[in-house]
């Protein structure tokens, strides 16, 4: 497809939506000042909101909107570190030399500034070494043919709170878009049309404060009081790649979207309030939807998130106070801080990592259109009859994957297929639960610390139904009836029925069949003479055959009837 420019018409489509990441430290020694400065406590965090001026939307000579912002999205720093004193470096399977995506990244020369105008200072080389990790860390994650391009400023913000700032472009109706009148970032635009839909212009814009003591170790290891930045900058990526919406409450009214007339971008069409009613169902710039928005009960809902939940939706955060930059584009504090899903939550506490994305927010990602780089198993293979207690898994093993999961169903459909396991390690897999002469479809599905793959293609296995074992632990009553001698023997799990036997001497030259379909693990011989020692043996039995003879045991009935007297009162 020929690469469209930007003309005037496809101006008048495109947003400029910068999402302003700001990270606020706020700590609890500044108690004494929230008389005098906008506090709002919450989660036992304090955190102190920034007067921070948003950038007007940008207008072409005709007066046509080319970009508008969306509220900025807070990073705060998190005082309980009992929550979140998590050190998670990168999962071990992953190697970042395989690459799914790449990035290109601009550090803006002292003296220059960024998108806002701020002049930005050299940045450090140390500071270079983090963020190009966390970038690489993306690399491997998702894929697009398109490099991913940033612009990295590194200035003296003159605040003490916040940490640092992003922004990236929105376009929506673009050629292959999946939904029309749907805002997407450009990383995410270029990921789907396959070429660079703007060109010249820079994917995402991010300043980092220099009032920090910063750590730049690619280790998860950063000493108390000191900032990964690591896992900073691959939080403020996420957002760039559209891990954020465009809802927003002012004065208690919750509104969403972008432009004139006003569309929702694609993060926004997956969140939902508990119940289940879609949040683009609530009435725009409405007291409804404002309270939704600040319920603690606002849920994204998407296939491959609710599947990296363990199949259930997934908690977004929605504090009873509105947080500008803080509420509805980060995972709920609650549920995930402290879990290998923390790197995007609204709060990172000092001396604190984690260096993988966390399968929820990829599984957002994915939900939101990017693809995933862990690619599914190959040559998956389900024995066909070869064994008579199981079904063996065999395939192909991925590349980055550290464990697989295993999936069951009846019919050629992965919808309500059952799980055999989470964390099988290896290839193969032994599936003992199978009945046997039934056809199993199985699907396996690659997996590490930040991602799992779609499934696999599927095959048809099955086990074969063998004869029985022997019947075990046979019992002949010794005389403890007079009218019959009772057999009973352990049941045989893949029996149907049993057949007796009896001799009168340990061998089976010469025997009487007693029955040929006894269907319990017990039988009655009323036909024994009384007082002679007879010899029993079991078959068990089923529609492929009949086992071996069990091992025999004798017993007799005694001669006589049993007599019932009648209880007298003296």
């Amino acid at each position: 497809m020929e690469k469209l420019t930007l003309n005037k018409k496809l101006l008048q489509r495109v947003i400029f939506t910068i999402t302003i990441t700001i990270v606020v430290l706020g700590f609890f020694a500044w108690v004494v000042q929230a008389q005098s400065k906008n506090f709002v406590r919450d989660d036992e965090i304090l955190i102190e909101t920034p007067q921070f001026n948003e950038l007007e939307p940008i207008y072409d000579q005709n007066g046509f909107i080319i970009s508008e912002p969306i509220p900025r999205l807070v990073l705060v720093a998190d005082e309980n570190p009992t929550k979140q004193s998590v050190q998670i470096p990168l999962d071990q399977s992953i190697d970042l030399s395989v690459k799914g995506s790449s990035f290109e990244i601009t550090y803006v020369d002292g003296g220059k500034t960024d998108a806002w105008g701020v002049e930005c200072l050299s940045f450090p080389e140390s500071a270079k070494t983090a963020f190009n990790y966390a970038a690489s860390i993306w690399a491997a994650t998702i894929e697009s043919n398109v490099p991913i391009t940033i612009k990295a400023c590194w200035a003296n913000l003159g605040s003490s709170n916040i940490l640092g700032y992003s922004g990236s472009y929105s376009y929506k109706n673009f050629p292959d878009a999946p939904l029309t009148n749907t805002w997407y970032s450009i990383s995410l635009v270029n990921a789907i049309y396959g070429s660079d839909f703007a060109p010249g212009d820079s994917d995402i814009h991010i300043t980092y404060n220099t009032n920090f003591t910063w750590y730049y170790g690619t280790d998860a290891s950063p000493a108390p009081g000191t900032y990964d930045m690591v896992t900073v900058a691959a939080h403020e990526i996420a957002h760039g790649l559209n891990l954020s919406g465009t809802a927003k409450v002012e004065n208690g009214i919750g509104s969403y979207g972008l432009g004139s007339p006003t569309y929702p971008n694609i993060y926004d069409l997956f969140l939902y309030d508990g119940v289940g009613n879609s949040l683009i169902s609530y009435p725009n710039n409405s007291l409804a939807l404002g309270t939704l928005l600040t319920s603690n009960n606002l849920w994204f809902q998407g296939e491959n998130a609710n599947f990296a939940n363990g199949g259930n939706r997934v908690k977004m955060y929605a504090p009873a106070i509105w947080l500008s930059g803080s509420s509805y584009s980060h995972l709920d504090y609650n549920t995930f801080s402290g879990t290998i899903n923390n790197m995007m939550v609204y709060a990172i506490t000092s001396g604190a990592a984690n260096h993988n994305p966390g399968p929820v927010s990829v599984g957002i990602l994915k939900d939101l259109g990017w693809k995933g780089t862990l690619l599914s198993p190959t040559a998956v293979d389900a024995s066909d009859g070869t064994e008579s207690d199981k079904v063996i898994v065999s395939w192909t093993a991925s590349t980055n994957a550290s464990y697989y999961q295993i999936f069951r169903n009846e019919i050629n459909s992965t919808n309500d297929a059952t799980r055999l396991t989470e964390n099988q390690e290896f290839s193969p897999y032994e599936d003992l639960s199978a009945t046997p002469e039934k056809n199993y479809y199985y699907w396996i599905k690659a997996c590490n610390m930040t991602d799992c793959s779609n499934y696999s293609l599927p095959d048809v296995g099955f086990s074969i139904l063998n004869a029985p074992n022997p019947p075990t632990l046979i019992d002949a009553s010794d005389g403890t009836f007079f009218d019959k001698v009772r057999i009973s023997w352990n049941e045989v799990e893949t029996a149907t029925y049993y057949k007796v036997f009896r001799t009168t001497s340990d061998s089976m030259i010469e025997f009487e069949t007693l029955t040929e379909n006894n269907v319990s693990n017990q039988y009655d011989d009323i036909t024994a003479i009384p007082e002679e020692e007879y010899y029993y043996w079991i078959k068990a039995c089923n529609l492929i055959g009949c086992s071996d003879y069990s091992n025999p045991d004798t017993g007799y009935r005694v001669e006589g009837f049993n007599i019932f007297l009648p209880l007298l009162s003296k």
